[in-house]
């Protein structure tokens, strides 16, 4: 009977496991391996943070999180950065555990389709830092110089540290290419006078 028993264990240690394999999201290269438990219908995941991402990268992030599926494009009011051809806002949130088969819902900014920094992207850069217009210009697809100036009057409404105007190096504000150089301008820095003697 032991005999018989041992024979038995040695037999089941033999026989690989079934239902044990990794796969990738939508079959082809662009994700990691998915979790083998999310085979489980019961299976949890934790939301990974995809705003800001492009679909493909998205779909690969989801992917290692151990989702089945990639993300699900959804009419959604953002809140997000804009910036074009990436992800504005997802649905659930990061950090939210789900199961790993749920669908993620997200928004994308369609890429630009003009060729040239338009009246609304300078405007668009009011009341940034100077870094964050920068890097906002440069996500508009702005390739040119920019140039940093402080206004030489006082710009009623402008907090002081940001950008209080934006214009191309014509002084129009609309329709510039890409690669021309572009002005920001900060407001004037007011000193008070120290007191007669």
């Amino acid at each position: 009977m032991r005999a018989l028993l041992l024979g038995i264990i040695t037999l089941l240690a033999a026989c690989p496991l079934q239902g044990t394999h990794s796969s990738t999201l939508g079959g082809g290269s662009s994700g990691g391996s998915v979790d083998p438990s999310s085979n489980d219908p019961d299976a949890t995941v934790t939301v990974p943070k995809i705003t800001g991402m492009t679909k493909d990268d998205a779909n690969a992030a989801l992917a290692s999180a151990g989702f089945t599926h990639g993300v699900d494009e959804y009419p959604m009011t953002c809140d997000g950065a804009k910036t074009p051809g990436t992800i504005e806002c997802q649905d659930p949130d990061p950090g939210a555990s789900v199961k790993a088969n749920s669908m993620i819902k997200v928004s994308v900014l369609e890429a630009r389709e003009h060729t040239q920094f338009t009246e609304e992207d300078f405007a668009s850069l009011k009341g940034l830092t100077v870094a964050a217009a920068k890097a906002r210009a440069k996500t508009l697809g702005h390739t040119g110089k920019v140039n940093v100036l402080e206004s030489e009057e006082f710009i009623e409404g402008c907090k002081a540290g940001t950008v209080c105007k934006a214009i191309d190096g014509r002084s129009i504000g609309a329709g510039m290419n890409f690669d021309q150089d572009m002005t920001l301008y900060t407001n004037k820095t007011l000193s008070i006078a120290p007191p007669p003697d």
